[in-house]
């Protein structure tokens, strides 16, 4: 096995590139997914792994999923000691796996939305949320998640990672035009509903959900745009709290309404 030890090294000085630039990312076509699940998780969907990097004490460790890596790649895996997992990681603790992968070239587009339950992502900040709420949707069996081109990379190290996996299992659809993207939906009939305290807004719990419909999760500090909010036809929705908090995590919220909507 090559083993690499400079991390000036070409390619570990790319990998690095890759998990801190979105820009450099996309012009390379190329992400990288840390840890063995992940990237193991990352191989029944996208199949062999550009690069493998790997440290002696994860090698150690063992585990099904590293090895499942260590047979795809066989002797083009690359050891690597502690101190460039170190240059390599976005977590405070190293898990000492890392995949270079190519980007998918067919990723889902709206136009081949017909039916199904999906939540809509109006400008959310934090990765882990976005993460999170689509690990959420693909654990409840929603058929899909709509981001705006302005929610964090899904290719980011974060949003990866707290994806669990679920970014590999289900449709992730980011739209230019979130506007455009609602009224589509709307066109081909579905229900549309924002997450928006108004006086119309109704208990989530008493919806009747068909089979074709979305419902938007707004930006953390700010809720759902007024644009979006217009171009929603159904009134808004709400969860309703008992105790004295003004709202909730936007991943806490999308969880109770993922659940709601296939409940």
């Amino acid at each position: 096995m090559l083993t690499i030890t400079s991390r000036e090294n070409k390619l570990i000085k790319h990998m690095a590139k890759l998990s801190q630039n979105r820009r450099y990312r996309y012009s390379s076509g190329e992400f990288v997914t840390e840890g063995d699940k992940l990237s193991w998780e990352a191989a029944q969907s996208l199949g062999k792994p550009l690069q493998l990097l790997v440290t002696q004490q994860a090698l150690n460790k063992g585990g099904e999923a590293l090895e499942f890596l260590m047979d795809k790649m066989q002797e083009q895996a690359v050891l690597i000691p502690e101190e460039i997992s170190e240059k390599l990681t976005a977590a405070q603790t190293p898990q000492g796996v890392f995949c270079l992968w190519q980007m998918p070239e067919n990723m889902p587009k709206m136009q081949d939305i017909s039916k199904g339950k999906y939540l809509v992502l109006d400008g959310l900040q934090d990765p882990g949320n976005v993460g999170t709420i689509i690990r959420s949707c693909e654990a409840f069996g929603l058929d899909g998640v709509i981001l705006s081109a302005s929610c964090p990379d899904l290719y980011s190290p974060k949003v990866l990672r707290s994806t669990m996996g679920g970014i590999f299992r289900l449709p992730v659809y980011v739209c230019d035009n979130l506007v455009q993207a609602v009224l589509q939906l709307r066109e081909k009939g579905f229900q549309v509903y924002a997450t928006a305290l108004s006086e119309d807004s109704r208990d989530i719990t008493q919806i009747e959900w068909s089979d074709k419909a979305a419902v938007v999760i707004g930006n953390e500090g700010n809720g759902v745009s007024r644009e979006i909010l217009e171009s929603c036809e159904q009134p808004s929705v709400i969860i309703k709290m008992n105790g004295n908090a003004e709202s909730l995590n936007a991943g806490v919220a999308s969880a109770i309404v993922a659940w709601e909507m296939v409940r």
